[in-house]
């Protein structure tokens, strides 16, 4: 069994669902109402603005409420969906925060309201349900002042059992940034699935993002199913108006200043060529690649980028592989996907070494391994594990393979990286990177 097989094969275990309400399958507020309402995640945070993503289980509307003291008695009222009607869904809603504060704490809830007809657009006429006040939550906005702390998960696939590994050991680092580094999904048909993955997750506890916010970089498997191209109706992506018009359409795209640390997000795409027939023409990443360094050069120049002590990019694909296969990118590919992307490592490398980037950080190959002493390059770069529990190919026993968890943290003015093993509770590999003079 390859990696792709058992991605498949994994997808299908797991336990029921924890919501905000308590179990779904005795919700603590339980009434005759199919409505339950599921744990918040905030995600594509700035120092200003950060979006907030929840499930439903019916036909809802809502809102958020944020406020920076713990009772929410200056609370603002944010709606779901956008000008000029509130969202309306049966899945899933999202909300917008704007004019937030950099480097700050704020408290949220979310409140649903069930919709049991919609069928006389007037006001009068819409008959209501049940309305579920969430927990108060919490998360604090990027910024220079920020802690200088983040952690990376990737490849995650849906497998829960694994995934209740991992955010374990979100839960006892407790990061305020989380970097969901590609693969979370197998293949997308229906928002469906990408409400399952990313805000149903079947594990015990699933206020692990409490306290966090998330930057999301799409793997080569987001790219896989009708619903890849609405991704972000579920997993919450950077505004168009954060970015020069030339790059509205890098959504995934981000630059974020945590603490001492520049934050910035890359997406490598699908790992096929752009004319591989298994793509039947529907491949344009060759120049969106080529877009993002354009991209990337401006975000580093950005002042607030420019003077992080540290500098972190993430991409789910690695650019590098010194192994037998060292292109990674023949054509045509002979696996399933290439394990690592030249025209990346052309096309970002150089701008990387230009502006004092010292670490990559990628998944893909389901495999933890640091790449130092890159040839021609002066960054390093590092890989999480995938979701398999102890085995490799065709469940081959092998102890390199396993959930992790990539933490990172500034002390001392020095950027310590630590792998954590999350099955086994374990550290993997660390490593320590001093300040880039700039």
């Amino acid at each position: 069994m390859d990696r792709r097989e058992f991605i498949m094969a994994a997808s299908a275990l797991g336990a029921l669902p924890l919501g905000a309400t308590g179990d779904k399958k005795n919700p603590s507020t339980a009434t005759s109402s199919a409505l339950n309402v599921y744990e918040p995640l905030v995600a594509a945070a700035s120092e200003n603005s950060a979006t907030v993503s929840w499930a439903t289980d019916s036909l809802a509307t809502g809102f958020v409420e944020v406020g920076e003291k713990p009772d929410l008695s200056d609370a603002k009222i944010f709606k779901s969906g956008s000008l000029p009607i509130a969202g309306l869904d049966k899945l899933s809603l999202m909300a917008s925060l704007r004019g937030l504060k950099g480097s700050t704490k704020y408290f949220l809830r979310t409140v649903t309201q069930e919709i049991i007809s919609q069928n006389n657009p007037h006001a009068a006429r819409i008959k209501t349900g049940r309305r579920i006040v969430g927990p108060v939550r919490s998360f604090t906005t990027p910024g220079a002042n920020s802690e200088s702390r983040f952690a990376v998960i990737n490849d995650t696939h849906m497998s829960w059992d694994s995934f209740e590994f991992t955010t374990k050991t979100l839960r006892a680092l407790r990061p305020p940034t989380i970097i969901w580094n590609g693969d979370a999904l197998n293949c997308t048909e229906e928002k469906s699935t990408a409400v399952s993955a990313f805000l149903k997750p079947q594990i015990s506890a699933a206020d692990f993002a409490d306290g966090a916010t998330f930057q999301f970089v799409p793997g080569n498997h987001e790219y896989n199913g009708a619903f890849a191209r609405h991704l972000d109706e579920v997993m919450p992506s950077h505004t168009s108006s954060e970015k020069a018009p030339k790059f509205a359409d890098l959504k995934w795209n981000f630059a974020v200043r945590q603490g001492d640390i520049a934050l910035i997000g890359m997406d490598t795409g699908e790992g096929l060529h752009d004319d591989d027939k298994r793509l039947c023409g529907l491949g344009m990443f060759s120049e969106y690649r080529k877009l993002q360094a354009e991209w990337l050069e401006d975000a580093l120049n950005r002042p607030e980028i420019a003077s992080a002590p540290h500098a972190v990019m993430f991409c789910h694909i690695p650019l590098f592989n010194s192994g037998p296969n060292p292109n990674g990118c023949e054509k045509p590919l002979t696996r399933g996907c290439a394990s690592w992307i030249r025209e990346c490592q052309e096309l970002w490398g150089p701008i990387l070494d230009k502006h004092k980037v010292r670490l990559v950080v990628c998944g893909h190959e389901h495999l933890h391994r640091w790449d130092e002493n890159i040839p021609g390059y002066n960054w390093s770069q590092v890989l999480g594990g995938g979701p398999e529990l102890g085995y490799g190919a065709g469940f081959v026993p092998d102890a390199r393979y396993c959930p992790t968890v990539i933490a990172a943290e500034v002390i001392d003015g020095k950027l310590k990286v630590t792998v954590h093993d999350a099955w086994r509770q374990k550290i993997l590999s660390e490593r320590t990177f001093a300040a880039r003079n700039i």
